[in-house]
């Protein structure tokens, strides 16, 4: 799981945790307080809720919310 907030594990404005389905999630956990309409990964409008995880492949991405972010997930 990866998630877009503030923390100090390595990972600049998000964190890694393991799930335990082995699967790769997203939650982008702030919205530039409400300012980002819509927020897009790679591209494309993100369906799920701040907090929310929402699945997505491992690898290079893109945010976009005003302005854009490139993060990679492990």
């Amino acid at each position: 799981m990866i998630s877009a907030a503030a923390c100090d594990d390595g990972y600049l404005r998000g964190h890694v945790e393991t799930t335990s389905d082995g699967k790769t999630y997203l939650a982008i956990e702030d919205d530039n307080g409400g300012k980002c309409d819509p927020i897009l990964v790679d591209s494309k409008i993100w369906p799920y809720k701040i907090g929310e995880a929402g699945l997505i492949n491992p690898g290079p991405h893109k945010i976009e919310c005003g302005g854009w972010l490139t993060f990679e997930i492990p």
